[in-house]
């Protein structure tokens, strides 16, 4: 995997003075020449290799906030970009190492990508890795697809849903428990969980749920999925998290879990 610096152009805009070296439009500045104020890079992800991927390093010349977007060309697997294997359409994605750096300092986010996906960080540079992670089987092996990175300067606008962890779906058993771990070191501050009975005769009821988060030695947060619809903070020595039901008329209840990442 090879390493990128790659200017992806310079501001909108006239770099002409008038003849007392003032601006030429009432307000804007002169700018400084051969300044790289946005970066941007594309290449192929093949699912299910982790090996291959994109990668783009950028240096900045102050710190402020930069946004990086994610833009994947083909959302789905059809039979043409499958080299004509016969295989129905499915959906891939990718996931995304992000180290922004301040002095020296690194900080790391990690988390999924699809198409919209993008992060904003506050840093004089920023090191992206993105690869495939697909959830498919074997048989979809193989598949490339082209995938965009770019940084530029400023924020985005707000909404409610930040990016990401997938952490898929967990079991559990009537009556029973399962769990797993919450990565360490990507940037998690929240976590949504929905859950549902897979028997539709048998459906999940207030009270008949619950998720456990602890810290490696007791509870640190406690809550029904069926009553909690919304993101909830994850408190900041979140390690494990475990997923309980009553009794569900013999029905296992699927748990689907997102973590929630800064930026």
């Amino acid at each position: 995997m090879g390493r990128f610096n790659i200017p992806f152009g310079d501001e909108f805009g006239s770099d002409d003075l008038n003849e007392d070296n003032e601006p030429s439009e009432l307000g804007k500045l002169p700018k400084e020449k051969n300044v790289v104020r946005s970066w941007g890079i594309s290449g192929k992800l093949v699912t299910l290799n982790s090996s291959a991927g994109v990668h783009l390093n950028c240096q900045f010349e102050d710190v402020a906030n930069y946004t990086l977007q994610f833009y994947l060309l083909a959302s789905r697997v059809t039979p043409a970009n499958a080299g004509g294997r016969p295989v129905i359409a499915a959906g891939f994605r990718a996931k995304a190492n992000v180290v922004w750096s301040v002095k020296g300092q690194p900080i790391r986010r990690q988390f999924h990508v699809g198409d919209g996906t993008s992060l904003v960080g506050t840093a004089d540079g920023v090191d992206v890795t993105l690869i495939d992670d697909s959830q498919v089987s074997s048989t979809y092996g193989g598949i490339e697809y082209d995938a965009f990175v770019t940084v530029t300067k400023g924020t985005r606008g707000s909404h409610k849903q930040p990016v990401f962890y997938d952490l898929g779906v967990q079991p559990a058993t009537p009556g029973g428990s399962s769990g797993l771990s919450i990565p360490d070191d990507i940037g998690a501050i929240s976590i949504f969980v929905a859950a549902i009975s897979n028997d539709p005769a048998n459906p999940v009821t207030n009270g008949a749920t619950a998720v456990t988060v602890d810290n490696g030695i007791g509870p640190v947060l406690v809550f029904d999925p069926f009553r909690n619809t919304d993101w909830t903070p994850l408190p900041p020595d979140a390690v494990n998290i475990v997923y309980a039901q009553t009794a569900l008329g013999g029905a296992d209840v699927l748990f689907s879990t997102f973590i929630g990442i800064d930026g």
